[in-house]
C-alpha cells in the first residue's frame, strides 16, 4: 500500500507545475525562463510619410523662382483640399460655395505652421443662400490643410495670408 501511494505521488507531483502554468496562461521551458510563443508574422513597417516641404517663396529674390514656388505651393493646395461629404450632401447640386476664403498664418522658424484665422470670405451667392453648415464645413477643411502645411526652415517667423478657393467642377 506505501509502495502504490509513493508511486501516486511521484507521478503526481510532477504534473502539478503544469497545471499551475497552464492556468496561470504561461508556459515555462525551465525556472524563470519563459517559453515565448510567436503568433504570426508581424505588420510589415512602413515609415510614416514625411511631409512635403515647401519653399518660403515670399522671401526669394528671383522672380521666376518666386512664382514657381508659388505655383508649387498652390498644386499641393489644391491637391490636399476636398470638399467635405457635408457640403456636398447639402448642397443639392448648385449652391456649393466656391469661392475665396482668406486665411492667415504664422510660418515658425522650423517650417511648420500655426493654426490659421480666417479673415475674409467672399462667397458667389448670397451668403443666406447658403445653410451655415456648408460654409462652416469649407472653413474647417481650409483650416486643417493649411495647418498641416511645412514649410523650409528659415531664421525667423513669417506672417502670410493665403487665399484658399474651392473651385466648382
Amino acid at each position: 500500500m506505501q509502495l502504490s501511494t509513493i508511486l501516486l505521488v511521484s507521478l503526481l507531483v510532477p504534473s502539478l507545475p503544469l497545471l499551475a502554468q497552464t492556468r496561470s496562461g504561461s508556459v515555462h521551458t525551465a525556472p524563470g525562463k519563459p517559453l515565448l510563443l510567436q503568433r504570426g508574422q508581424p505588420a510589415a513597417y512602413s515609415p510614416a510619410k514625411p511631409p512635403v516641404v515647401l519653399p518660403r517663396y515670399w522671401a526669394l529674390s528671383d522672380s521666376a523662382q518666386r512664382v514657381a514656388a508659388y505655383r508649387r505651393l498652390h498644386a499641393h493646395l489644391q491637391k490636399q483640399l476636398r470638399y467635405p461629404v457635408q457640403v456636398l450632401r447639402d448642397s443639392e447640386g448648385w449652391a456649393i460655395p466656391s469661392d475665396l476664403f482668406r486665411f492667415r498664418f504664422v510660418v515658425n522658424p522650423d517650417g511648420s505652421t500655426q493654426p490659421p484665422t480666417l479673415t475674409a470670405r467672399a462667397l458667389t451667392l448670397a451668403e443666406s443662400a447658403y445653410k451655415p453648415s456648408m460654409v462652416q464645413a469649407l472653413a474647417a477643411e481650409a483650416t486643417r490643410v493649411l495647418g498641416a502645411l511645412h514649410f523650409a526652415p528659415a531664421a525667423k517667423a513669417d506672417t502670410l495670408t493665403l487665399p484658399i478657393v474651392f473651385p466648382r467642377w
